[in-house]
């Protein structure tokens, strides 16, 4: 095959790969300001290792805890709260996103 590289889309744009998001966040009725897009996956990201035991301060990259717990853990969730009853049910989320994604594309 091709060159290994160590990027997940070696071949699309950052401002592609941007767009792309904003579209399926728009299509699917969720919010597309800039504080919606790839570092609320990123918070998100930490969050739910954390909670799940894993260490979200390495898995992000950073040399400090203080950076990971001050702005990516969502205080929310870490405060003693349980991730499944902040956000509901995860199949009932999936089904709702699902269904918000085949109304908006036309299926």
């Amino acid at each position: 095959m091709g060159r290994e590289t160590s990027k997940v889309f070696p071949q699309m744009h950052v401002t592609s790969i941007y767009g792309h998001l904003k579209l399926l966040l728009k299509a699917t009725g969720l919010p597309t300001g800039r504080n919606c897009m790839f570092h609320k996956i990123r918070r998100t990201h930490a969050t739910h290792l954390h909670i799940a035991g894993g260490d979200a301060t390495a898995s992000l990259g950073h040399g400090s805890d203080v950076i990971t717990r001050g702005y990516y853990l969502d205080p929310r969730y870490i405060r003693g709260g349980h991730l499944a009853d902040l956000m509901g049910s995860p199949w009932a989320l999936l089904v709702g996103l699902c269904r918000r994604l085949k109304t908006a594309i036309g299926l």
